[in-house]
C-alpha cells in the first residue's frame, strides 16, 4: 500500500498536472491500470490478512506471551486495535471500489463530508479537534520511537553490518510517516478550529500542503521515497520477524 501511495506522490511532484492520491484515491488509480482489477483483490487479501493479525495481536498480544495487567502492552493492544479498525476502513473502500462504484470518479470526498457531518454534531468541532490532536500525537510518537528503539530490533535483525542499508531506508521510511501523520492531525485540527471541511482530506491534504510549499515538488519527492521506503520496512518486518 505504500508502494502504492509513495508512487502516486511521485508521480504528483514530478508531472504538475497529476494530483497526489490517498488511501482510496490510490485505490480507484490503481483498478484503472491494467489488471488494475486482479491487483485491487490482492491488495484487499493483503490488507484482511494484516487486518486479523492485528486483531489477534489486540486480543492475544502473541509476540510478549500475552501479558496481562500491564499497562504498556494494554496500551499497544489499543494501537494494535486501532489499527486494525482503520486497515477495516481501508477493505470497505476497496471492496466499494471492486465490487460497486466501478467507474465512480467521486474521489477524496467522502472523508470530507463525513468530517463536515461531525462537526455540525453537538461538540462536533472539539471532537474533531480532538482526534487531530490525537493524530499529531500519534506522529510524533513514531518520530520518537524511531529515534529511541533500534530499528534492527523492531525489524528482527540481530545487528551487524551485513543489513546497515535496510535499516537506514527503513528509519527513513518511519520518520516520514511520523511526519506526515503529525501534519494530518495538525490540518484537521485547523479544520475544526476555522470549520473549513475541505481541507479535511486526511493524507491528501498533508501532501498537498506539501506541494503547495515554495520547495513543493522536491518536499513531495523526498516524502514520496519516504512512503516507498516504509513498504521497504513493512516488507522487512514480513522477511525477517519471529513471530
Amino acid at each position: 500500500m505504500y508502494f502504492l501511495l509513495g508512487g502516486f506522490a511521485l508521480v504528483a511532484a514530478t508531472f504538475p498536472r497529476e494530483q497526489p492520491q490517498g488511501y482510496i484515491g490510490a485505490m480507484h488509480r490503481l483498478a484503472e491500470l491494467p489488471l488494475g482489477g486482479v491487483m485491487l483483490v490482492a491488495l484487499l487479501a493483503g490488507l484482511v490478512a494484516f487486518s486479523a493479525w492485528k486483531l489477534i495481536q489486540a486480543a492475544f498480544d502473541p509476540e510478549h506471551g500475552g501479558v496481562r495487567f500491564c499497562l504498556k502492552r494494554l496500551l499497544a493492544r489499543l494501537g494494535y486495535l486501532g489499527s486494525a479498525v482503520i486497515q477495516s476502513a481501508l477493505i470497505g473502500g476497496a471492496a466499494w471500489r471492486l465490487f460497486m462504484a466501478r467507474g465512480d470518479t467521486n474521489r477524496g470526498r467522502t472523508t470530507a463530508q463525513w468530517i463536515t457531518w461531525a462537526m455540525q454534531q453537538p461538540f462536533g468541532r472539539w471532537a474533531v479537534a480532538s482526534i487531530g490532536i490525537g493524530i499529531a500525537v500519534f506522529g510524533l510518537f513514531q518520530i520518537y520511537r524511531a529515534a529511541t528503539v533500534s530499528i534492527g530490533k523492531r525489524i528482527g535483525l540481530s545487528g551487524g553490518e551485513r543489513h546497515q542499508l535496510l535499516v537506514a531506508v527503513s528509519l527513513f521510511g518511519v520518520l516520514t510517516r511520523g511526519v506526515v501523520f503529525g501534519l494530518i492531525g495538525v490540518l484537521l485540527v485547523f479544520t475544526a478550529w476555522r470549520f473549513r471541511a475541505e481541507r479535511a482530506q486526511g493524507l491528501v491534504a498533508a501532501l498537498y500542503a506539501l506541494r503547495e510549499q515554495s520547495d513543493g515538488p522536491w518536499l513531495l519527492g523526498v516524502v514520496a521515497f519516504g512512503l516507498m521506503a516504509y513498504g521497504v520496512f513493512q516488507f522487512a518486518k514480513a522477511r525477517y520477524r519471529l513471530i
